[in-house]
C-alpha cells in the first residue's frame, strides 16, 4: 500500500511541475482554470491520503 501512495504522490508532483513549465505559454483564463484545477486536485489528494492513513491505523 505504501508504494501505491508513493506512486500517486510522485505522479502528482511530476504533473504539477510539468504544468508549471507549460503555464507561462497559456493565456490568462486558461492559467486561472489550471490553477483552480490544481487546487482541487491537491485537496482531493490530501483527503485521499488522509483517508488511507486513517484506514491503515
Amino acid at each position: 500500500m505504501g508504494k501505491f501512495i508513493t506512486g500517486m504522490t510522485t505522479g502528482a508532483i511530476i504533473g504539477a511541475m510539468a504544468g508549471a513549465m507549460i503555464i507561462p505559454e497559456l493565456n490568462y483564463s486558461t492559467r486561472k482554470r489550471m490553477q483552480r484545477s490544481k487546487r482541487m486536485m491537491k485537496n482531493m489528494a490530501e483527503e485521499a491520503f488522509s483517508g488511507v492513513k486513517d484506514w491503515m491505523k
